[in-house]
């Protein structure tokens, strides 16, 4: 599916059709997780024109996110996330931010901070950024409903 995209995000900054690659500065000092999120738009899934940029993404699925918090300076209510299912366990890697199921049909999104396996099988450990500790349990892959790839403001 093609998606032209008419706003960039601040992570990126593209001038004359080139992307730049800038250091970014620490936005919340100690608190900044170990990993980043697995790179998963790669540049030649880009294309910059004059007046629009398209990003090829497989199966991808449009997000607005409520006004909690949690994830700020990342995410807000006024920002648009790009993001995919995953096939497997092995799609998730620490450093992304998912998706998934929490309690009373309620859809999380957070930071995956650690992963391991137990006698249940496959998990992960989650965290709001701006939270100062770990959502409660252990989050199994049947909970995951997506992975944020992209961030639009």
């Amino acid at each position: 599916m093609l998606f032209t995209l008419l706003v960039v995000s601040l992570l990126a900054n593209f001038t004359n059709h080139k992307l730049l690659l800038e250091k970014p500065a620490g936005l919340l000092g100690e608190n900044l997780p170990k990993d980043s999120p697995a790179d998963r738009l790669k540049d030649y899934s880009i294309k910059i024109y004059d007046d629009k940029i398209t990003v090829f993404v497989k199966n991808p699925y449009l997000a607005k996110f409520t006004d909690t918090h949690s994830m700020e300076p990342v995410l807000g209510s006024k920002s648009t996330g790009i993001e995919i299912i995953p096939g497997s366990e092995s799609d998730i890697k620490e450093g992304d931010i998912v998706s998934y199921a929490g309690s009373a049909d309620e859809v999380i999104i957070h930071r995956v901070i650690k992963i391991g396996n137990d006698a249940e099988g496959w998990y992960a450990i989650t965290k709001g950024d701006n939270n100062t500790g770990n959502d409660p349990g252990k989050i199994r892959f049947n909970q995951i409903k997506r992975i944020l790839v992209g961030i639009l403001y």
